[in-house]
């Protein structure tokens, strides 16, 4: 298979040396680059995976105390908590 040369429009059956060495210097730098992204990407998954765990945690907690919340709380707060938390509750004007 014929390759053009970069420098020229002649067809060539290879890449001259200096073109060939650098097609070489830069798959290795590929290469090396692609390691280190797999490497960094398991490394923010791990770290990742933890923060979830934790948030998950979190948010179990929070739902429980919203439960609690909810059965202390009589329908109306019940009413405007619900509504504040809407999403154009800004522009409600409801009480405390």
């Amino acid at each position: 298979m014929a390759q053009i040369h970069i420098c020229s429009t002649i067809r060539v059956r290879q890449l001259c040396q200096q073109c060939d060495g650098k097609k070489a210097a830069t798959d290795s730098r590929l290469s090396k680059v692609k390691s280190k992204m797999t490497e960094l990407r398991q490394h923010l998954n791990e770290k990742y995976d933890d923060c979830m765990k934790h948030i998950d945690e979190e948010a179990s907690l929070k739902s429980s105390s919203e439960e609690e919340e909810k059965e202390t709380m009589s329908p109306v707060e019940a009413f405007l908590k619900a509504k504040k938390n809407e999403k154009h509750a800004h522009l409600m004007m409801l009480g405390p």
